[in-house]
């Protein structure tokens, strides 16, 4: 009789998994509250850094953190410069958003943890594995035929358009948080939808590099830093559009103009963003990066575009047609080899740096990171 071996690293492992879903599952509703919010892509921007930094501020405080989010002049400039990127994100992706669809946005946004694989692959000279690799290629296909630009069906199913308004039937006789929905996006708004969609992309993958080459900045830190960052640069942004009286922003086009929520109802899905899927998320994906390989982490990261496309059909109606929902079958797929199968394609020494480097960024010492992959293994 044979005892299976249980090294010390697989708890951590499933500790990484098991947070990184959630912080996923909880990111798939982040749609859904910048659409019931009503604000522009820049009022939603700007009050999501603003909460986002109230939020990561409380949780510093409570775990003892406060005194790591000082950085040195050199670290300061880094944090800079990717909290500017990230206001850039958020603001392209919500304008993405508003110009196509929750699902489309969110799937064109995450063409972003390719670069990360690459970058794991070419920097910390992770093994991809040909298992891994087979799923990555089944993933990118499954985001090509979910985005509905490929594919024989669009978006919308047509069946659950009322031919008549052009409006979403869907869930509409039934309670859903939008009583009325807006007519289908047309091609142009489409296309204008994923340029910006994946223009966020870019700019995500940008952070997430910046991030990472600098080991000795906790990633606690990092994104108090991006949210100071957002905050001060949109803040700028909408307190002048007041001062000089204007309703525009000039240059950025209709979809990014400041524009306050409409109803008051608009503030609390607001404070949404910033609490729930700023605050709480990060702490969660955070945690889970920690805890696994780069390769892990980018595969894992499709949770978060498969949820948004199944909370948008539940909660607005919006359903998909065969060829997409073929490609979120891909997408699952690829998340399950991913999650059931053996993390064996990384070689002991990528393994140890890639522990060491995300440790790091969840501490404030990196030799303590170090002490820790050496203790962990591969």
């Amino acid at each position: 009789m044979s005892a299976t071996l249980i090294t010390p690293a697989q708890p951590q492992r499933a500790l990484g998994q098991g947070l990184m879903i959630a912080g996923g599952l909880i990111l798939g509703t982040l749609g859904i509250f910048v659409e019931e919010a009503g604000a522009s892509p820049l009022v939603a921007t700007g009050a999501r850094s603003a909460l986002g930094l109230a939020a990561l501020t409380a949780f510093a405080v409570a775990s003892g953190q406060w005194t790591g989010l000082s950085l040195s002049r050199s670290n300061r400039w880094v944090a800079a410069v990717a909290g500017l990127l990230m206001a850039l994100n958020w603001t392209l992706f919500f304008a993405a958003i508003a110009k196509t669809s929750i699902a489309v946005a969110t799937i064109v946004f995450h063409v972003q943890p390719f670069l990360i694989m690459a970058w794991g692959a070419v920097v910390l000279g992770e093994r991809v594995g040909l298992l891994r690799l087979m799923a990555a290629v089944a993933a990118l296909v499954g985001l090509v035929l979910a985005s509905g630009l490929v594919g024989l069906s669009s978006l919308v199913d047509m069946s659950g358009i009322d031919g008549a308004s052009g409006h979403f039937a869907g869930l509409a006789s039934a309670p859903t948080l939008a009583s009325t929905q807006d007519p289908a996006p047309g091609p142009t708004d489409n296309l204008v939808g994923v340029l910006l969609a994946l223009g966020g992309s870019v700019s995500y993958a940008a952070v997430t590099l910046i991030a990472r080459s600098r080991r000795d900045i906790p990633a606690l830190t990092m994104a108090w830093w991006q949210c100071l960052m957002g905050t001060l640069l949109i803040g700028s942004v909408l307190i002048g559009a007041m001062l000089i009286g204007t309703a525009a922003t000039p240059g950025i086009g209709d979809s990014l103009d400041p524009g306050w929520p409409p109803k008051a109802t608009g503030w609390l899905w607001l404070a949404g963003l910033g609490v729930i899927h700023t605050g709480l998320a990060y702490v969660l994906l955070y945690g889970g990066i920690a805890r696994l390989s780069a390769t892990r982490v980018a595969l894992l990261q499709f949770v978060y575009p498969v949820s948004a496309i199944l909370f948008e059909a539940i909660v607005y109606g919006r359903t998909m047609g065969g060829s997409q929902l073929v490609g979120v079958v891909l997408m699952l797929g690829a998340l399950a080899v991913c999650t059931l199968g053996a993390d064996a394609s990384a070689s002991p020494r990528s393994a140890l740096r890639t522990k060491a480097s995300l440790n790091a960024s969840v501490t404030s010492s990196a030799s303590a990171s170090r002490k820790a992959a050496e203790r962990s293994g591969p």
